[in-house]
């Protein structure tokens, strides 16, 4: 893209819950699911098209971000925020 493409300044925020995590002992890996969150107002620049599908992601049981994900599924106050932005495939 060039400097002046307008989609290089684009980014989506979307808001999600964890929907399951799943403890894997024998790879020290867990699984995290990724539900849309659009209940009670969220996501509600979108929640009139009924987003659906998931992001599942694999991280290692004993990295900073398998704490935030556990934390973030004991704690049912809170979601998560993706940003989607386009970028470079080689970037």
């Amino acid at each position: 893209m060039s400097q002046s493409d307008p989609l290089d300044r684009q980014v989506i925020t979307a808001r999600f819950y964890v929907a399951q995590l799943t403890e894997h002992g024998n790879v020290d890996q867990i699984t995290v699911e990724l539900n849309p969150a659009y209940s009670e107002g969220q996501n509600k620049a979108w929640a009139k098209a009924t987003p659906s599908g998931k992001i599942t992601l694999a991280i290692g049981s004993d990295l900073p971000a398998a704490e935030f994900f556990r934390s973030v599924l004991r704690d049912s106050e809170h979601n998560v925020a993706v940003e989607f932005s386009i970028v470079e495939k080689n970037q």
